[in-house]
């Protein structure tokens, strides 16, 4: 990630903003551009690749006479710095020097600081896309109107030229006091702003700032009481988020911010002790810009989709299955089948390893990992990226997996029965984190790798997590998916065991039925998901086609039964609220689920419950279908794979049905698509997963928009 610091011109330590910004850059990973430094520092930059000077032929300045209002140049700092953002090259900005607010800004722009829909301890800029935010982190005593008035019409640049705002509405944090009685600066500052600013509101309380009109609010942190009511005003919010996501490795930036603030709560909550402590001294009225961003956290969009499933091995064959309505259901027949009660599966029955993979190292993975590869590559290519341009430490991958390697496993265990011996490779084939070790080795990926294996909501569960590592700054790009093989003879008879299959052996591509009342059970699939994740601010540097972005992630738990899911619907109910809170939507605003819709009678009533609980009347006004009455249930790899469906919808405006759907169930009476794929605009919608252990999650994932 990319950040760039407005350095006003640097004339007062140019040295001390290069370090400050070499350390956050160390602590960070990131890279960041320093606008506005004298071209004379560019020795102290040669040691610190990370870092790059942008030139510009004026800083911010002031007409000599007071009265007068700031003139913000065309091609000063403060509007290279926007012209950077906008563009896409930088993720946000800082007009801070020093380390500290440096990397309190980096936090920001990362999303490290989570929940960030009011931040303070500041101002905002409060927008869909992005804020502006005011940080108070000096103790300059010497501060003087000129310095509010600068950063007042900084913000000004900012909601003009970046939100559309013809004339923003300007206003300035008080201390409380009535107008005319309280600080010097505050009055003065109050006077400026109303005789230069055409868009000055006036002073606003601490308490009220959330609910100010303005567009901008600018603020001295520690004149008067101001400092003290504003902590006062904030301390939920810190206390929900300090704690947790500000690191160590920032002493006392925060820490010697408040308690210097004497707030009696924030001391008794929180032991400073572990931030350090130490006070910390810079400028006042610390502008941090973050755009590109939703709720302050880094944007996450899908530039990239691959998949091997019952319908096609390509993006196409899948989706023209999926509007035809067309099953993937047939006869075993890579196995016997006649000791089984269930005789059927969605297969992939067309699938060649060494189409994709060469022969020799093919021969040592699990059919899951070749097809884990397979989508992986598949993805890749479809999403333009250049690997070789990239840093490979930050191009990572998520996995998910129900079983692994159960077919191998399987085998491997009659070989050691029957002859005495294994394959020695037999161990690193079965597990289930060699899908996304084997994506890695395939590309050479070598950023962040993990597996999730929480059953049916396993790959559901990747799309967040590797969403939110890219908000967290771990990686610019990820591999997230899911990757299921698990036909084999002894696989199908363990859920049969449990009963948990169609045995609709007369009529295969007639047994997955969700939400029909006589639906009998799920039927096994296999197959491969992958969706390649980036930052909004990496895809638009290198020009990417974006397929939509993911807006929001929750997962719960039942903690209620192996296999069986709760009747109350209340565990998965609140992942889909959790989900939409976490995308800042209401359930007015979705226009399509994406169902887990496995076919079984608990699953189906339940869902449709949880939908009830979750979505109020409005999942009455809802369009849902499952993607499992086509491909069958593809349990660790189903949410990749349906996530693909999903974004297919919203990119062409096609809903594609549940078919098999003929006889209604009292139990589950909401618009499930029956049979017929169905023309509608899809701008929002929310992906279920569940899984067996109780597991829930939920995506909501979005047409992409500026």
């Amino acid at each position: 990630m990319r950040i760039a610091v407005d350095a006003m011109g640097g004339d007062h330590a140019p040295a001390e903003i290069v370090r400050g910004a070499a350390q956050a850059a160390g602590e960070f990973g990131l890279d960041i551009s320093l606008v506005g430094l004298p071209a004379a520092v560019q020795p102290l930059l040669d040691s610190h690749p990370r870092l790059q000077l942008v030139p510009c032929t004026q800083v911010i300045g002031m007409d000599e006479h007071p009265a007068q209002a700031v003139r913000v140049k065309p091609d000063s700092s403060i509007c290279v710095c926007a012209r950077l953002c906008k563009e896409g090259r930088v993720a946000g900005w800082t007009s801070a020097g020093n380390s500290g607010a440096i990397m309190a800004a980096a936090l920001l722009i990362q999303g490290r600081i989570r929940g960030v829909e009011r931040p303070a301890l500041g101002s905002i800029v409060p927008t869909q896309n992005g804020f502006a935010y005011f940080l108070d982190v000096g103790a300059n005593v010497d501060s003087k109107p000129d310095y509010l008035v600068q950063f007042a019409a900084m913000g000004e640049v900012y909601a003009r030229e970046m939100l559309g705002r013809p004339e923003p509405r300007v206003a300035l944090l008080s201390n409380g006091e009535e107008e005319g009685k309280g600080d010097e600066l505050v009055r003065e500052t109050s006077r400026r702003l109303r005789s230069t600013m055409p868009g000055f509101i006036g002073n606003v309380e601490p308490k009220d700032i959330y609910g100010a009109r303005a567009d901008v609010v600018v603020a001295d942190g520690f004149v008067g009481n101001i400092a003290i009511k504003m902590a006062e005003a904030t301390a939920e919010f810190l206390f929900r988020t300090l704690r947790d996501e500000i690191p160590k490795t920032l002493p006392g930036m925060l820490g010697g911010l408040l308690i210097r603030t004497g707030v009696r709560q924030i001391r008794e909550r929180i032991d400073w002790r572990e931030f350090g402590g130490a006070p910390l001294l810079g400028i006042d009225g610390v502008a941090v810009v973050a755009h590109g961003m939703r709720n302050g956290r880094t944007r996450v969009v899908v530039t990239g989709m691959g998949t091997v499933n019952p319908l096609g091995k390509d993006l196409e064959e899948y989706w023209n299955g999926l509007i035809e309505g067309r099953s993937g259901a047939s006869p075993i027949e890579r196995f016997p089948s006649d000791r089984l009660p269930t005789k059927f599966a969605c297969q992939v029955n067309t699938f060649n390893a060494q189409d994709y993979i060469e022969r020799k190292t093919a021969s040592r993975m699990a059919r899951f990992s070749q097809m884990a590869v397979a989508a992986s590559g598949m993805a890749l290519t479809d999403s333009g990226i250049d690997l070789s341009k990239e840093d490979d430490y930050r191009v990572g991958v998520a996995m998910g997996t129900g079983i692994g390697g159960f077919d191998e496993m399987t085998q491997g265990a009659i070989s050691f029965a029957t002859k005495g011996r294994l394959n020695p490779l037999y161990a690193p084939m079965i597990i289930p984190n060699m899908a996304g070790a084997s994506v890695a080795m395939q590309f050479h990926l070598h950023g962040p790798n993990t597996t999730v294996t929480t059953a049916c909501a396993a790959s559901t569960q990747t799309l967040g997590e590797a969403t939110r590592m890219i908000q967290r700054g771990d990686a610019d790009v990820m591999l997230a998916g899911g990757a299921e093989a698990s036909l084999c003879e002894v696989g199908i008879a363990a859920f049969n065991a449990i009963r948990a299959l169609s045995t609709r052996n007369d009529a295969p591509e007639r047994a997955s039925r969700p939400f029909d009342r006589d639906r009998d059970g799920f039927v096994p699939g296999e197959g491969a998901g992958t969706l390649i994740l980036e930052s909004r601010e990496h895809a638009i540097n290198r020009g990417a086609r974006i397929y939509g972005e993911v807006l929001g992630y929750a997962t719960t738990n039942d903690a209620y039964h192996q296999v069986a899911p709760d009747e109350t619907g209340e565990a998965p109910a609140k992942a889909v609220v959790l989900a939409l809170k976490d995308a800042g939507l209401q359930p007015e605003d979705i226009d399509y689920v994406n169902a887990h819709g496995t076919s079984t009678q608990l699953n189906d009533a339940g869902e449709t419950k949880a939908l009830k609980i979750a979505l109020g009347d409005h999942a009455h006004k809802v369009a849902i279908s499952s993607t499992k009455s086509m491909i069958g249930h593809l349990l660790g790899a189903a949410g990749a794979v349906e996530a693909i469906a999903t974004l297919l919808t919203i990119n062409r405006g096609i809903i594609h049905p549940t078919i098999n759907y003929e006889n209604p169930d009292p139990d589950c009476d909401l618009d499930y698509v029956p049979n017929t794929a169905r023309r509608k605009d899809v701008r929002i919608a929310i992906s279920n997963g569940f899984g067996f252990g109780g597991h829930n999650a939920v995506v909501v994932l979005a047409r992409y928009q500026e």
